[in-house]
């Protein structure tokens, strides 16, 4: 058995305790417990490994800007367990071949566990993927890397209800009439080519439908205070999910960096970053993700019209909000539930929470170790991060289902993920 002991995370609070996991599986919370392998982290806060539950992995296809090995050792060191990977790849996953062929391509190199998504589209088997596929992905409209598979306006009904209504579908929210053909020259401009209007009129058309659809329905890295407005005004008639990012609780137009800021849905006002993050601090949203998505410094430098959007951010997402921890802007509790137990709970995994019988994945956090990110420390291929000198506070150590993958900064086993739901 191993033994992890610090100030655990149990029932809302902090408790001076060991942790005992055997086979990959916490079965023992004791003042006192004996093991084969004990690691004592003094009075550090043991916390329930947290799970990104969107991440752009880039594998396969597009592994000169990321693929799932340095992807989940980027999450590893963010302190992130679990992840749960898109599939805008290339060729994109929108069949059971593609899913089980990208499945046996990277369940070997993985560093932390994982799921994968299947896009929903008109033609997808959804019987069938979702034997295989954590959940599934709907875009309303084209972003970068979708390949096709997205869905038009007239086929979202039947895409949305098509599901089962055990499978969680994450859906992008942009409503592609809303959106304004012009030149983009900074990041001004991709907002104005992409307003508010085109995330609340999409949700408007979701919401409708999940008064008559069976399906579960999660909404996609919500971006304005005007989407927060009407999820709130809504959130009572239908259990229908949410998430935000950091970089959309934290990064605008007037203080991002330029075409490495250039994402769908775009930065906003530094209004929308504040209503994001009161929405997250008090529950209106429901969990914390990345939404990492890597592109090369070199594509990022091609000029802001020509550059891709997305950006990296799984490394970096918890220990920035773990710094709103150690602030008192957010509670520890808060926290714990957006970036751990409510993504296990919506995507029904076995994980999120220190108790006996979940999966033994752990993080180690002293919340007096603030840094700054920097880029070149992190562990993403493309290099680079849009929070330089962001401070954060990056975990002690990383243990997925027992094992202890980063320790002080450095990696001490990997490979070690496997996939959730096959």
């Amino acid at each position: 058995m191993i033994v992890v002991e610090g100030r655990v995370f149990l029932g809302g609070g902090l408790e001076k305790c060991c942790v005992g996991i055997e086979n990959g599986r916490i079965t023992a919370i004791k003042k006192i417990l004996k093991g084969d392998e004990r690691f004592d982290f003094g009075n550090s806060l043991v916390l329930p490994g947290c799970i990104d539950a969107h991440v752009h992995l880039r594998e396969p296809g597009r592994t000169a800007k990321e693929d799932f090995y340095s992807g989940t050792l980027a999450a590893a060191f963010g302190g992130v367990t679990c992840v749960l990977d898109m599939p805008n790849n290339n060729p994109p996953v929108n069949s059971l071949e593609n899913l089980k062929s990208k499945l046996d391509l990277v369940k070997g190199k993985a560093n932390v566990d994982f799921g994968l998504y299947a896009a929903l589209t008109k033609a997808a088997d959804t019987g069938s993927l979702s034997k295989t596929a954590t959940a599934f992905k709907v875009y309303m409209a084209e972003s970068t890397d979708t390949g096709g598979i997205s869905t038009g306006r007239e086929d979202l009904e039947q895409v949305l209800s098509s599901a089962p209504a055990e499978i969680p579908i994450s859906i992008h929210c942009e409503d592609e009439r809303f959106m304004k053909k012009m030149e983009e020259k900074s990041l001004e401009d991709h907002l104005l080519a992409r307003p508010d209007a085109c995330e609340v009129q999409a949700l408007e058309s979701v919401y409708g439908i999940a008064r008559k659809a069976k399906s579960r329905f999660h909404i996609a890295h919500v971006s304005s205070a005007e989407g927060i407005q009407f999820i709130e005004m809504n959130k009572k008639d239908l259990p229908i999910t949410s998430e935000v990012t950091a970089h959309h609780m934290f990064l605008n137009v007037d203080n991002g960096p330029g075409a490495f800021g250039k994402v769908n849905p775009p930065l906003r006002r530094k209004r929308d970053n504040e209503a994001l993050r009161e929405a997250l601090s008090r529950g209106a949203i429901d969990i914390l993700v990345s939404d990492h998505a890597p592109h090369t410094m070199e594509e990022k430098e091609e000029g802001f019209a020509r550059a891709p959007s997305g950006m990296p951010g799984v490394e970096t997402g918890i220990p920035i909000m773990l710094n709103l921890v150690k602030k008192n802007i957010t509670s520890l509790e808060r926290f714990v539930k957006a970036a751990s137990a409510a993504p296990a709970k919506i995507f029904g995994l076995n994980k999120g929470a220190i108790k006996v019988g979940s999966d033994g994945d752990l993080i180690v956090v002293d919340l007096k170790d603030v840094s700054k990110v920097r880029g070149h420390d992190l562990h993403s291929k493309c290099g680079w991060t849009p929070f330089e000198n962001f401070e954060a506070i990056f975990p002690v150590a990383t243990f997925v289902r027992g094992n202890l993958v980063v320790q002080n900064g450095n990696l001490e086993n990997e490979r070690r993920g496997r996939v959730v739901h096959a």
